[in-house]
Parts: C-alpha cells; sequence; structure tokens
C-alpha cells in the first residue's frame, strides 16, 4: 500500500526507513533529519508555489518497504525523482517509481533525472555506484543493488560524478606551485580568503562568479545573495575561514573555492536526530574537532579565465595551510562530472584518486 506524506508529521517515519534499510551496514551515516526536512517540507503538497514536491513511502503488512520524492520548479521547468530508498524487490520499487513518474507525467512533465535533489547539485545528488566508503555529509550512500533497481525501472545514466582523494603527505606541490606562479602573472590579480565579518561583500563576490560560471549549463540555477548568506550561515559553526579563498583580477571576483572540515564522523552518533541534547553535544564537540579530512565543495571559474590557472594560487595557499595542520592527513574532492574532462586530467596530475562514483539518472516518461 502506497501512503502519500499529508504533512510534516509523517516525515519522521519517511526518514525513519532509510535507517531501518542500513542498520546492518557499518559504514552507513544516516542523514539528518532536519536537512531532509528543510528540503522538502516547504514544498510538500503545495500548489501555487514555484516549486512543488510529493512524497510516498510503501507499506506491505505493517513495515515499510520503501520511499520516494517527486518534485518539479516551475520556472525552470525542472523535475527530478529523489531521496529513494527500497528493499531488493523490483516491483517495490516499480511502485515507488510509478507512483513519482506519473504524478510527474499530469503535470505536464516528460523528462526526470534521479536520485536528485529539490536544490543545488552539492548535496543529496546521484547515485552511488562504487565507493567503499562512509558518506560525506550531505552526500548519497546506496545499497549495491539499487544500481539495478534504476535500469529495471527504465532509467538510463545522463552522466556521472567522481569523487577524488588527495592524501597530503603523498602530494608534491610543484606542479600547482609552478601553475600558481604563472597566474600570479596576470596583472592585478590577487586572492583573500572569506572573512565572515564581510559577509554581505563575499556572498555578492560568490555569486558573481558562480552564475557567471554555470550560467547556460542545463543543470543551471542562477543563485541569488542571500541564498548565499543563507548558505554561510548554516555552515557558520563549521567554516574555516582560510579553507575559503577568491581570486580578484582589478578587484573583479573570478574565481572562488569553497571547501569545509568533514563533519559526518561527529554525526554518526546522532543517527539523524538533532534534538536539543544533540545540539549541545555537537556544538562541544566542534569546539575541539580536529577533522583527519577536509572536503573541497565547489569552486568555480568566470568564463574568461578558466583556461588561465587562476584557481591554482588559492590551491597552493590552502594546500599550505592544510600541510601546517597536524590533523587533516587527506581532502576529498567532490562532484566533479564527465563532462569535465580537464579537472580530472589535473586531479590525475597531482596523483589524487578516484574512490567514489555517482551516477546521475534519467528517464523520458
Amino acid at each position: 500500500m502506497l501512503k502519500q506524506l499529508k504533512n510534516n508529521k509523517d516525515f519522521k517515519a519517511f526518514c525513519q526507513i532509510s535507517r531501518d534499510l542500513y542498520v546492518a551496514d557499518p559504514l552507513y551515516i544516516s542523514p539528518l533529519d532536519k536537512d531532509v526536512t528543510s528540503i522538502l517540507g516547504p514544498h510538500l503538497n503545495s500548489s501555487g508555489q514555484d516549486r512543488v514536491c510529493r512524497c510516498w513511502m510503501l507499506q506491505r503488512g505493517g513495515m515499510y518497504l520503501g520511499r520516494i520524492a517527486a518534485f518539479f520548479e516551475r520556472s525552470t521547468q525542472f523535475s527530478g525523482i529523489g531521496f529513494f530508498e527500497c528493499i531488493d524487490d523490483v516491483e517495490a520499487a516499480s511502485t515507488l517509481f510509478n507512483a513519482a513518474e506519473n504524478w510527474l507525467q499530469k503535470k505536464g512533465f516528460t523528462n526526470v533525472q534521479a536520485p536528485v535533489n529539490f536544490g543545488q547539485r552539492d548535496r543529496f545528488w546521484g547515485l552511488l555506484i562504487n565507493g567503499s566508503a562512509s558518506p560525506a555529509y550531505q552526500e548519497n550512500y546506496h545499497h549495491t543493488y539499487y544500481r539495478g533497481l534504476f535500469e529495471s525501472c527504465g532509467y538510463h545514466k545522463a552522466f556521472e560524478q567522481t569523487t577524488s582523494l588527495l592524501q597530503l603527505d603523498s602530494f608534491d606541490t610543484t606542479l600547482l606551485d609552478r601553475l600558481a606562479d604563472r597566474a600570479f602573472q596576470i596583472d592585478g590579480l590577487k586572492i583573500e580568503h572569506l572573512d565572515l565579518r564581510k559577509l554581505d561583500k563575499y556572498a555578492r563576490d560568490f555569486v558573481h562568479i558562480y552564475n557567471r560560471a554555470w550560467g547556460g549549463k542545463d543543470f543551471f540555477r542562477p543563485l541569488t545573495k542571500s541564498d548565499v548568506k543563507r548558505l554561510f550561515r548554516e555552515m557558520k559553526p563549521i567554516i574555516q575561514e582560510k579553507l575559503i579563498w577568491f581570486t580578484y583580477v582589478h578587484d573583479e571576483p573570478v574565481s572562488f573555492y569553497l571547501s569545509v572540515p568533514e563533519i559526518n564522523p561527529l554525526l554518526k552518533a546522532f543517527n539523524g536526530r538533532l534534538n536539543l541534547w544533540n545540539k549541545i553535544s555537537l556544538s562541544i564537540r566542534l569546539k575541539n574537532y580536529h577533522p583527519e579530512r577536509v572536503r573541497a565543495l565547489v569552486f568555480g571559474v568566470i568564463p574568461e579565465y578558466q583556461h588561465r590557472a587562476v584557481f591554482a594560487p588559492m590551491m597552493s595557499e590552502m594546500f599550505e595551510n592544510l600541510n601546517n595542520s597536524k590533523h587533516v592527513k587527506s581532502l576529498e574532492l567532490s562532484w566533479i562530472g564527465d563532462f569535465n574532462p580537464s579537472m580530472h586530467a589535473f586531479f590525475r596530475r597531482m596523483k589524487a584518486g578516484e574512490y567514489k562514483t555517482h551516477y546521475t539518472y534519467e528517464k523520458h516518461l
């Protein structure tokens, strides 16, 4: 029996389904319930908004077998399916997919991507295909049989994104330093790290770079300054200013590099629940937290400078800071699509090994 979520109270069961399915997997770290509900909740069963979503849970004999969410955005005509979880059963998976697809078809959509997020691509995006490591914060993690469920239900790969790992103790900075020296020959080039006291300025600069770097791409959704300020405020407990860098040429922002300490190991004990006590506990732990890994989330370069290595001075400076740390051992370079071969080639030259692969699937409805 399919149950459609009616209100935010139903999200408790919706979130619990994933924990039940991975209870025996020692690598699994539950997403925070609040992160899932903050994405889907504001748009659940809405009608007049730009963004609309529906969620379903599949139940049999008093047990939940799976869940799914479907959503669309009117302004961009984007439609997606995400937050899919299911037992190893094609019939159950097909029931969930049919519910989501039929609803999107009735809304006039003829193509869908999955499993994706109702928002930016840096979180809860793609199906894990390869990788035997715990998920990073807000990174999708899946059973190996999920690939078969998707493909049995008519989904095919649209593109893949990989995550590479760079071990700091074996990283030779010669190439990066050489590229940085070349970039500094550009007249008027300078780099700055984030200063939270000037949040308005850096949010504006981030938007300028992001919207120009990705504008025109099929998946592009423009950011606003308020979007970025909200992002930085949400990340404030874990932000380290010298992990977020900007490049300027004659004071025009031309590139940024955003990375954060990996905090998911701290969250594992909470099992998805960030109640008051866990919030207090997390706040205390963060004050004394020395992460072994830093995760690079996103960096962008405006078109005029995409072949001039302006990213290198930022990365060179950041690596120097990381190497001076007594605790950080590795850098995770996340979310590099197969449509970006030059960046893959650069990572290989830096001896960064690919260790996770996610697929974004699509289907014509």
